[in-house]
């Protein structure tokens, strides 16, 4: 968690009809995730990244925000600011009018609303228009931020499991599916502390990537399934399903971006 590497997935579904397109939102905050795992090379042994890539565009890279620490950039991803604005500045601070510490999150006062009221986060935004947002894991979903905190929050603990992470996709998934949510969003940390522990270019990190590999692989089959069901069981195409308009933003400020639209084809 304390990694400066990050890579964000946004995917952006519409699943209302043509008509009155509805768009949905799931966000991935994949810890860790350094430009080069996903160099062309490594593209070749990740088939559910390269399946995104492939429908997608790819460029080479994103400039972070300063300092570029976990926190201060999780935080400019969700507020659109930078951090001298939204005052999350790193990842461990200290307050002196208070005289507390934020300790990367893990401290109970980490979660106090003094070191998060700087600026609105996305899902503080939409929970104010009255939208819902359900999120796995996400560092400081707990948290009541400007007195607002999102419709269902998964607390994080140190080191979710890749199951934990699977099982996150689906509920998501499904959440959005059935009309729960407006927004998802999921956090995935092993990555990072594999790469912590272990070494950037070692098997433990390129396992934990392959895992994440395998849910996005997974994940774009559930689609597909749940959307055949829906069609099967709605003949006259009144509704549309969760496949109709995909929209994949795979973004790291240490150099990855990538964007899909499983749009009609």
């Amino acid at each position: 968690m304390g990694s400066c590497m990050v890579l964000t997935v946004f995917l952006a579904l519409s699943i209302a009809a043509v008509a009155a397109a509805h768009r949905k939102l799931l966000v991935f905050l994949i810890d860790g995730f350094r430009f080069d795992y996903l160099d062309d090379k490594e593209l070749e042994s990740l088939p559910g990244f390269k399946n995104i890539v492939s429908m997608g565009v790819k460029v080479d890279y994103m400039t972070p925000d300063f300092p570029s620490l976990s926190y201060p950039n999780y935080y400019t991803l969700m507020t659109g600011r930078h951090c001298e604005v939204h005052q999350m500045i790193g990842n461990y601070m200290w307050d002196p009018t208070t005289n507390v510490s934020f300790d990367i999150g893990v401290n109970k006062e980490s979660l106090l609303p003094l070191w998060w009221n700087g600026s609105e986060p996305l899902w503080v935004t939409m929970v104010k228009e009255k939208k819902n947002v359900f999120m796995y894991y996400w560092p400081g979903c707990e948290v009541e931020i400007l007195g607002i905190r999102p419709s269902y929050c998964r607390e994080y603990f140190s080191v979710p499991t890749d199951k934990n992470f699977a099982d996150a996709i689906s509920d998501a998934l499904e959440s959005l599916r059935n009309g729960s949510t407006e927004m998802a969003a999921v956090y995935y940390e092993r990555i990072d502390v594999e790469g912590h522990h272990y070494g950037p270019a070692s098997v433990q990190r390129k396992n934990a990537l392959k895992e994440v590999d395998k849910a996005l692989s997974n994940m774009i089959e559930q689609i597909k399934v749940r959307d055949k069901i829906l069609s099967k069981s709605n003949r006259n195409n009144s509704s549309v399903g969760l496949r109709f308009s995909v929209l994949y933003f795979i973004a790291s400020r240490n150099g990855i971006y990538t964007g899909l639209d499983f749009g009609v084809r």
